[in-house]
């Protein structure tokens, strides 16, 4: 019986230790990257491409600190595909081409949607 109890316990404990990961982390820095990119396509639509540059240059970096940790705790497969999308909107910002800044971008905001949504703690993401 007290294992049994220790592993009811240790389950609770994993459970709440994950949901505060996610709630704390994960999807508050999902909605900042959703915003500074809504940031960018703004000052795209603007032509205002040096505040593009450098709010883009944030994104990165901040990126660049962030994926280390998300290594550990997410789908490699999640973070490659927002690498690449990352890489081709920096040459898309480059080139001052509006439309495909603005395909990348979309597609950044849905991985960064998709990361939130499949870490969330809901009965479908666990079975």
């Amino acid at each position: 019986m007290k294992p049994f109890i220790i592993s009811i316990i240790s389950a609770i404990i994993i459970i709440f230790s994950w949901n505060y990961i996610y709630s704390n982390h994960i999807d508050a820095t999902c909605t900042e990257f959703v915003d500074s990119l809504d940031s960018i396509s703004n000052n795209i639509d603007k032509n205002n491409w040096k505040s593009v540059s450098n709010e883009f240059m944030k994104i990165n970096k901040k990126w660049d600190s962030i994926r280390y940790k998300w290594s550990v705790l997410l789908d490699h497969h999640e973070l490659d595909n927002i690498d690449v999308a990352m890489a081709k909107l920096i040459k898309n910002i480059e080139l001052k081409n509006i439309p495909l800044s603005h395909e990348q971008i979309q597609s950044l905001k849905e991985f960064f949607k998709l990361i939130s949504e499949n870490e969330k703690l809901t009965l479908t993401n666990i079975l």
